[in-house]
């Protein structure tokens, strides 16, 4: 009783308002605490007075901010006076732990002294904490992309003249099929009189593996054709990139149109990256022999690169969301 009494001293004389956060006789059973949530502003007093009246001791005392960072923490009590000056406005919590095997029994009295003389308002705030759990595996399906080889050959074209004399072929047609999803496509062509040349030059081609390759770096693909070196060629030769309607004017000697930006002409060797698909799958090459004189050798391969999906598996972790409440001050 005689703490109650000097606190009413002690609050005339400061002659501010204060707030009643405990006041009374309290009996804590063992192994369990008392817990009291108050909101105070920046320098606020807090006054705090525990009396033994039965039992040994209190385990421990603490003061916390909605952080949880301890302001103020006393162990083993029987009898308290403390003040403890607020440094930032926000809620708190007084905790008074019996963690012994008997009953404490007390006198305590906890109170806020408030300058400010503010309305104060405490209200829960609902929080969600997002923590993560064990492995698992999953299946996913994601888009790669792979390269086919549609075309690996060689012709021989008679010369203009021998094909009218001798018979033979000035020209052939290649019918080029595009795998669904193809997104662009490529044809590598070498030219020369020298058949066997050309047989080398035909096994040596590479594209699809340096295509593959500029992929798994994830290239841009038309900056890659940029650095990929054309195979050696020794004689001249047409290519022309053809559709269905034009294919059959090429073969028939016929006047043709073809599109310009993948065509050659007068051409020993190149490499052409085809970009524009429009949705079309059918796609021809026509490819002639200019020279009136001679035949020649050509080597072709073409190569498409085609979007796919490929299931894989992947490690996550299952997250584990975690809701409560957090009292929080409301200044008015």
């Amino acid at each position: 009783m005689k703490y109650i009494i000097t606190l009413f001293f002690i609050l005339l004389s400061f002659k501010i308002t204060a707030q009643e956060i405990i006041t009374g006789t309290r009996d804590i059973q063992p192994k369990s605490e008392l817990v009291k949530t108050f909101p105070a502003h920046e320098d606020d007093i807090l006054l705090i007075e525990i009396e033994k009246i039965e039992g040994k001791k209190l385990g421990k005392i603490t003061v916390a901010n909605a952080e949880d960072e301890i302001i103020y923490m006393r162990y083993d009590v029987k009898d308290l006076k403390k003040k403890i000056i607020i440094k930032e406005a926000g809620t708190y919590t007084l905790r008074v732990e019996n963690d012994g095997k008997k009953n404490f029994k007390c006198s305590i009295s906890v109170i806020l002294t408030d300058k400010e003389k503010k309305k104060r308002t405490v209200i829960n705030t609902r929080v969600v904490d997002t923590s993560f759990g064990y492995m698992i595996n999953r299946a996913i399906t994601v888009k790669t992309l792979e390269t086919t080889v549609l075309q690996n050959d060689q012709f021989y074209l008679n010369s203009k003249s021998n094909a009218l004399v001798k018979g033979g072929k000035k020209s052939v047609l290649v019918p080029i099929t595009l795998p669904e999803g193809t997104k662009e496509w490529y044809f590598v062509y070498t030219a020369s009189r020298d058949q066997k040349q050309i047989e080398q030059t035909l096994q040596s081609f590479s594209l699809a593996s340096e295509l593959t390759a500029f992929i798994e770096q994830k290239a841009s693909l038309q900056d890659a054709v940029k650095t990929l070196s054309a195979p050696p060629g020794a004689n001249i030769i047409n290519i022309y990139l053809l559709d269905d309607k034009n294919a059959r004017l090429f073969k028939e000697n016929e006047t043709f149109s073809y599109d310009i930006n993948y065509s050659r002409e007068q051409v020993k060797s190149g490499i052409i990256n085809v970009s524009n698909t429009s949705n079309n799958n059918m796609y021809y090459l026509g490819i002639s022999n200019p020279d009136n004189i001679h035949g020649i050798h050509v080597g072709v391969e073409v190569v498409a690169v085609v979007e796919q999906d490929t299931k894989i598996n992947e490690q996550i972790r299952i997250p584990i969301y975690t809701s409560y409440t957090v009292p929080t001050l409301v200044e008015e």
